[in-house]
């Protein structure tokens, strides 16, 4: 396979789709801290650019003979920069990175995912729909994604290993979670971290899965449960049922237990064993092993 080249190529003739891009959101504040260090020092990482005749006909009848395949946040400080400058993009020619001919439109998504992982983290969100994508899409497998992430990562300083188990892990909680928690995790719910989300799709019912997490929720809130009535909860002491915590509860339990021991300063011992007695008393572990109890 053929190398990506050099080439100084002029603005007006690059397409930029934001569907090509794995991060949907992007900071202002940056790309102004962006725009001040391009002004300053010049254009040290140059963006990646895509011939659309390789992308199919829907870029090749564009009319752009390019399309910005990485670092939209550079190529609209760019576009910043010759605002402020007075100039329009008939005049303006940059240099940029130019994909191997042989890439196709997999290879660009996969391409740009790499270099938002490596640069700047992306939310766990929007990294599992890009993965969730490639998948349905473009029929790449967790292993595949995996791969192939690695081997478009032109910046060896930088890498960033995605695993397979990972990808497997994101992709099912983009396609089997239930819509109302999938929201909240776009919208970066503060429990909806990636290990409460793998506990919960583990439940195949969705309403189930939303039970569990409204509770999730109101745990969170410091509720009161559902209703209200006697005692905590609604319901009086005899009433209340007996029974052991979900995964779900464990889950985040556990994540409470190592976030007390770093608050705390405890010890890696410590936190060990809490996690391994709360696992215990939820029915996921047998035994409780190794536990040192605090003086």
């Amino acid at each position: 396979m053929s190398e990506i080249t050099n080439a100084r190529v002029i603005r007006k003739d690059i397409l930029v789709d934001s569907n090509l891009n794995s991060r949907k959101t992007i900071d202002e504040s940056k790309v102004n801290k962006l725009r001040d260090s391009i002004k300053a020092q010049g254009l040290i990482h140059p963006c990646l650019l895509i011939r659309a005749a390789q992308l199919g006909k829907k870029y090749e009848s564009d009319g752009h003979p390019y399309v910005l395949v990485a670092g939209f946040r550079r190529q609209l400080a760019l576009d910043m920069l010759a605002e402020d400058q007075g100039l329009k993009d008939t005049q303006q020619e940059t240099d940029y990175r130019i994909a191997p001919i042989e890439w196709e439109i997999e290879d660009a998504l996969m391409a740009n995912l790499t270099e938002n992982l490596s640069r700047e983290d992306l939310s766990p969100y929007e990294l599992a729909m890009q993965c969730a994508e490639l998948r349905d899409t473009y029929k790449l497998s967790a292993k595949e994604i995996s791969g192939r992430v690695r081997a478009h990562d032109s910046e060896a300083g930088s890498r960033k290993v995605l695993s397979e188990s990972h990808v497997n892990n994101l992709i099912r909680c983009a396609t089997e979670l239930h819509p109302d928690i999938l929201e909240a995790w776009k919208e970066q719910h503060p429990k909806a971290s990636l290990r409460t989300l793998i506990a919960l799709v583990a439940e195949k019912d969705k309403d189930a899965q939303l039970r569990q997490w409204q509770g999730v929720e109101d745990d969170t809130q410091g509720g009161e449960g559902e209703g209200g009535g006697e005692g905590e909860g609604g319901k009086s002491e005899k009433e209340k049922p007996n029974r052991r915590p979900s995964a779900v509860q464990i889950t985040i339990m556990c994540e409470r237990v190592k976030d007390a021991a770093k608050a705390e300063k405890k010890s890696e011992e410590w936190a060990k064993g809490a996690i391994a007695a709360l696992r215990w008393a939820g029915g996921t572990a047998p035994n409780i092993p190794g536990i040192k109890l605090e003086e």
